[in-house]
Parts: C-alpha cells; sequence; structure tokens
C-alpha cells in the first residue's frame, strides 16, 4: 500500500475524547458500510446511530474524492423500510459496488477527510448538525496503519490489468492524486497526470497489448473546453502500474466524439391502458433497485448494472454500466430502452411478472444505429411515436 493516500488528522483537543465526553456522546454507533467505489471516484456511506432515547438514526452520506468533497447528507430517525430502501438506493445504487463494514472511527474519519476536499475546492458541505460535529470533533485519530487498511478497504481491488488500466484513466483524468498512488504502488502521483488540475471525465478507454506488461491506450475524455482523444502509454508491473506517458493529444469535435461514442439503441413503447396502473419502485425488481430522475415530461428509471464488471474489458464505455431505461410520460407511455438485445429482452421479462404487465399494450417497437431515448428526453415531446415521426433519417426501424 502506497504510503500518504490518506493523512493523520487529529481530532477534537488531544483526539482522544476524556469519559465524561464518552458519557455526554449524543450518539451510539450501531453499525456503519462504505461502498468499495473509490476508484470510480466516489462512495457512498451509511451510519446506523441510537439516540439518547434509543431512536434509531440512520445517516446516508455520498463523497467525491476530487470535485464536490463531501456532497450529499440525509438523516432518517426511525426505522421506515420504504424510506431507508429510497434513501439506500438515491445514495448507492448507481455505483455497482460492494458495501463494506466500518468501525465508528473509520466512518468519522471519512467524513473528516472527504470535508477536506470541500475546503480545498470551495464546495460547500452539508450540514450534519451539531450532535455529528460533536461525534466527528472527539472521534479518536486513526494510525497510519489504520488508515492505510482503511483506503484498501474503499477501493475494489482490481481483478484484472484490464481494470487496473482502466481505473488509473479515470485517476489520471481526475487528477487524483491519491488514487493514482494507489493503483500505481506509490510510483507514480497526480504530478503525473497530463490533465494538470483540469476535471476530465472519461467516457471511452481501448486498451491495445504490445506485450503483457506494456498496453497503448486510447482515450476520449470531455472537460469543460470540449473533447479529447489522448494516446498514452501505460506499462504494468506486479499488476500496478509502474509508468505512464501520453503520447499525444488531439481536440476532436462534438460531432467526431458523438460518432466515437455512437451505438445501437432498442426501444419498445407500450401504452398504459388502466388509469390506475402504475410503475414504481416496488414494482419489479429493477425499479427496486433503480435511480428515480424527474423529466419534464415524466419519471425516468435508471437501471444501473448491479457491478461494475464493465470496467473489467480492454474497451472501456462509461455508459455501459446501464442497461436499461424505463420512462412513464405524462400521456400514459411506458418507453423501455436498452443498448442491446440480451438487456431488452431482460427488460421484458421484468416486466411480464409485473403488476403493470396486464394493463400494457405494445405500440411500438424499434431498433436504432444510434442512440435516440436521449434526445426523446431533451425533445419536449410526451409522445415517443409522435416524436419519431418528427425524425428524418433517423435510422429507427419499427
Amino acid at each position: 500500500m502506497p504510503e500518504n493516500v490518506f493523512k493523520v488528522i487529529k481530532g477534537g483537543l488531544d483526539g482522544v475524547p476524556k469519559e465524561s465526553e464518552q458519557e455526554q456522546s449524543p450518539f451510539s454507533f450501531v453499525s456503519s458500510w462504505v461502498t468499495d467505489t473509490r476508484l470510480m471516484g466516489v462512495n457512498a456511506m451509511y451510519i446506523h446511530w441510537k439516540d439518547r432515547l434509543d431512536n434509531d438514526v440512520h445517516q446516508f452520506f455520498y463523497f467525491d474524492a476530487v470535485d464536490t468533497g463531501f456532497e450529499r447528507f440525509d438523516e432518517i430517525t426511525g426505522n421506515d423500510e420504504k424510506a431507508l430502501k429510497a434513501a439506500e438506493i438515491s445514495f448507492a445504487g448507481g455505483l455497482g459496488g460492494r458495501k463494506v463494514e466500518l468501525t465508528e472511527n473509520e466512518a468519522l474519519y471519512l467524513i473528516k477527510i472527504f470535508r477536506e476536499v470541500n475546503s480545498k475546492t470551495g464546495e460547500t458541505a452539508p450540514r450534519t448538525g451539531i450532535r455529528m460535529k460533536k461525534m466527528i470533533d472527539s472521534a479518536k485519530p486513526l494510525s497510519p496503519d489504520e488508515i492505510s487498511n482503511l483506503f484498501e478497504k474503499i477501493c475494489k481491488a482490481p481483478l484484472s490489468v484490464n481494470e487496473t488500466i482502466n481505473y488509473f484513466m479515470m485517476r489520471i483524468a481526475d487528477s487524483d492524486d491519491a488514487g493514482i498512488r494507489f493503483l500505481s504502488a506509490g510510483r507514480l502521483s497526480a504530478k503525473d497526470s497530463p490533465a494538470k488540475g483540469t476535471l476530465y471525465t472519461l467516457h471511452k478507454n481501448r486498451i491495445k497489448y504490445k506485450n503483457k506488461n506494456h498496453a497503448v491506450v486510447e482515450s476520449l475524455l470531455e472537460c469543460d473546453s470540449g473533447f479529447e482523444m489522448w494516446i498514452s502509454d501505460v506499462t504494468i508491473s506486479r499488476g500496478k502500474v509502474s509508468a505512464y506517458n501520453r503520447a499525444s493529444r488531439l481536440k476532436i469535435s462534438d460531432t467526431e466524439a458523438f460518432m466515437s461514442l455512437s451505438h445501437s439503441e432498442f426501444v419498445m413503447v407500450y401504452e398504459i391502458k388502466d388509469e390506475d396502473a402504475e410503475l414504481t419502485q416496488d414494482s419489479t425488481p429493477f425499479t427496486s433497485r433503480s435511480s428515480v430522475v424527474e423529466e419534464d415530461d415524466g419519471i425516468s428509471y435508471m437501471l444501473f448494472r448491479p457491478n461494475n464488471n464493465h470496467v473489467n474489458t480492454q474497451d472501456y464505455r462509461l455508459y455501459d454500466d446501464i442497461f436499461g431505461i424505463y420512462h412513464i410520460t405524462s400521456t400514459g407511455q411506458l418507453i423501455c430502452s436498452s443498448n442491446t438485445q440480451h438487456d431488452m429482452a431482460l427488460l421484458e421479462l421484468d416486466l411480464v411478472f409485473s403488476p403493470i404487465y396486464r394493463s400494457l399494450d405494445l405500440i411500438g417497437n424499434y431498433e436504432f444505429n444510434e442512440p435516440v431515448m436521449a434526445q426523446f428526453l431533451s425533445s419536449g415531446y410526451d409522445d415517443f411515436n409522435d416524436f419519431m415521426s418528427q425524425i428524418t433519417g433517423g435510422g429507427g426501424e419499427q
């Protein structure tokens, strides 16, 4: 484990709470978990407390390691299962990682370290209340070994060289010092990133191997000024990146980027015949772990894969973390979209065994050569077939 991926932060006073302070603690710790998704640049965390009145207090946190730091927070008192499930999906549902158990001090330390990102970037951290401030300030500090072990917990160990390179390029794109050090066993740092502090989104990676230890990586990235294509040389030693060099950088147009990211899309359109029929997060196994997005003309259920296996490939694409969308329009249409026939078949099967299926009437079935669903969601149309009638040369077959 490389040194200095985290640093030691002292607690309040000398960092060790006195016995009288412990007795006055507003919460007693029950349990905590964090997603092992730090190499994606984000983590979700949950803490379960008991307050002095023996009430259950559930807290949810969302952390961005580079840009926004401690970004989101929610607290639920009591044990409303529906509210707790919705909160967990909202915070962790799209991350695709495992939940790893934390100790109280580890959880409090993560709040501290991600708040430091807010201090550096100027982003305002959510308020957690006076009770939590007292808990954080009086937390026992972690030793260097405990900090190192904690970073190992919040990072998924790459299963292959492909995964190592893809995660490494994500961290290079963010100039993420801790992430780069972790994936290079301390050999490299943010100083080795050609991004130089500019935040990029890695849309696509294509890995070609010269031999088992040396790869040429073609990356499509986006920043505030537009799209770029990078060609990089990456050397691997014992499962870690031992050397990195960006050989070339080319600015490309939005049209060129769109063509590079273009892919097939399958869309099925249903009319909901029964006005009382509803699609909710409780309707199907897929919607039960979906993220709900309020659109201009309805509601979308974003169906994320339960893991991040799409990173373990020579052809990584950012959008592969979503395997489908259910969209309910204000006019009573259910629109299903997916990038592959296989995934579309899974969506159909998911609906067949749902209560809403008997109220559905299939009125459209399309295959496109390029993504169309995103265009529809931003078009202002509330009827997909009407939207299709306005598209010329869209490549859709019904």
